[in-house]
């Protein structure tokens, strides 16, 4: 009968600085796992507004879910602005209004975005000239057949929107004038 003496098997050891790295990764994990699920979910904003190198304003509209926050983002960036988004198939009564031309802002049009650039400067609060913003509110509808939006300025203050259908002061043959 013949014996055998088993020698006993090491088993591996972790220095210390290897035991903190493998518990500093898994306690970073548990916490990564904790922020995940403690952050709610972001929807996209409903508008943006950079200042640009040469201090002008790029904005950019997604939704018409905030025009009160647009306009407050416009005023706290020194822009005298009225926004407003009427109901689909509805614009705000021109009356409201004196137009006036002080050049038009560059505007680029996307199914899913109304971009736009402007100099602030010609806009200041309490200035003559208010920067006005409208856009009916099925615009960015998916299956939106028809929408509008005008981006222009008015002397002095504009008035509350009036929704008004939006061929009203527009003739049948494109001329302006109350039907």
């Amino acid at each position: 009968m013949t014996t055998t003496e088993e020698t006993p098997v090491k088993t591996p050891r972790l220095s210390r600085a290897k035991k903190f790295t493998l518990a500093g990764i898994a306690g970073g994990v548990m916490l990564g796992v904790g922020a995940l699920t403690a952050l709610p979910a972001t929807a996209d904003p409903a508008f943006t507004v950079d200042k640009t190198h040469d201090g002008s304003l790029h904005v950019e509209i997604h939704s018409t879910d905030e025009a009160n926050g647009l306009e407050k983002t416009l005023t706290d960036n020194g822009v005298q602005a009225k926004v407003d988004f009427p109901p689909d198939h509805m614009k705000c009564d021109p009356d409201r209004l004196t137009p006036i031309d002080v050049g038009y802002p560059v505007i680029d049009d996307h199914p899913t975005t109304i971009g736009f650039t402007i100099d602030p400067d010609k806009y200041t609060i309490g200035g003559d000239t208010t920067l006005v913003i409208e856009i009916s509110q099925g615009y960015f509808a998916p299956d939106a057949l028809t929408g509008s939006f005008s981006i222009g300025s008015a002397k002095g203050h504009v008035g509350a929107c009036d929704p008004v259908p939006m061929n009203k002061h527009q003739n049948d043959d494109g001329s302006k004038g109350k039907n």
